[in-house]
């Protein structure tokens, strides 16, 4: 892409790396994002821009380390930032500052050493393999509108960290394939599917689904386990959209647990 760009005379490409950056990228060293794309002394030395402690507070898990895709988001905006002549000391100020998107790995509740994280925008497969690497032990609540999607890698990838599947969608033909090439003995719950409306009356779509959801995840959790929410498919099937099933999730926990 690079190469084929139409980009001005003098333009350079700039990298970023979630290791030790190179002369024209930015990175990490140690716990420090680090410049090395746009100061003079690139080639000998690197500026620092923030640290890992200033994206996990970004990232709305402070006094934990980050997440790579976390810090990867991090490095691709600070350089961006850069690139238009955002000073270096303002970048720490800017991941302190910011707000968390709605339904982004947000953490919902932490309770007897389980943490409940919403990540209902995580509605395909690239997203919800971040979100899944995220953690090392997890109960994972998913599902939904699969579009044709493969979740094979999914399972490949993490089968390691889950220690359930709470299956929340209308068709899990595709999950089950997947489960069946790569974990047969994965514990599945599988939550039966809601109607969109009620004797012809709409009502919020989904809200069976996730308390008996929620439910049965903390009848599996344990100490240190994440139930995560991060269904890899679109909402529509039993929900309005996202924002409607990271709500309905998080009223579903707080109610459980009474808070």
């Amino acid at each position: 892409m690079v190469e084929e760009a139409d980009v001005v005379d003098g333009a350079k490409a700039i990298g970023f790396t979630t290791g030790i950056p190179r002369p024209g990228e930015v990175g990490v060293v140690e716990d420090m994002l680090v410049d090395r794309a746009f100061i003079p002394q690139r080639y000998s030395s690197a500026a620092e821009l923030a640290s890992l402690d200033d994206v996990a507070a970004a990232a709305g898990v402070p006094g934990r380390a980050p997440a790579e895709h976390q810090v990867s988001n991090a490095l691709a905006a600070a350089a961006l930032a850069r690139s238009i002549g955002v000073p270096g000391q303002a970048i720490s100020e800017g991941l302190k500052n910011h707000s968390l998107g709605a339904h982004r790995m947000v953490t919902v509740a932490e309770s007897n050493g389980i943490t409940w994280v919403d990540d209902s925008k995580a509605t395909n497969t690239h997203a919800a393999n971040a979100s899944l690497g995220s953690f090392d032990s997890i109960v994972w609540i998913a599902g939904g509108l699969p579009k044709g999607a493969d979740f094979t890698s999914l399972f490949s990838d993490h089968g390691h960290r889950l220690r359930a599947l709470v299956l929340i969608g209308a068709e899990d033909s595709a999950f089950r394939e997947a489960i069946a090439a790569t974990v047969p003995d994965l514990d599945v719950i599988r939550i039966e599917p809601a109607l969109a409306v009620d004797s012809g009356v709409p009502r919020r779509r989904g809200e069976a689904v996730v308390a008996a959801a929620v439910e049965a995840a903390a009848d599996i959790a344990r100490a240190g386990d994440t139930v995560l929410l991060a269904p890899a498919a679109a909402s529509m099937d039993q929900f309005l959209n996202y924002n409607t099933r990271g709500e309905l999730f998080a009223q579903a926990v707080h109610a459980h647990l009474g808070s």
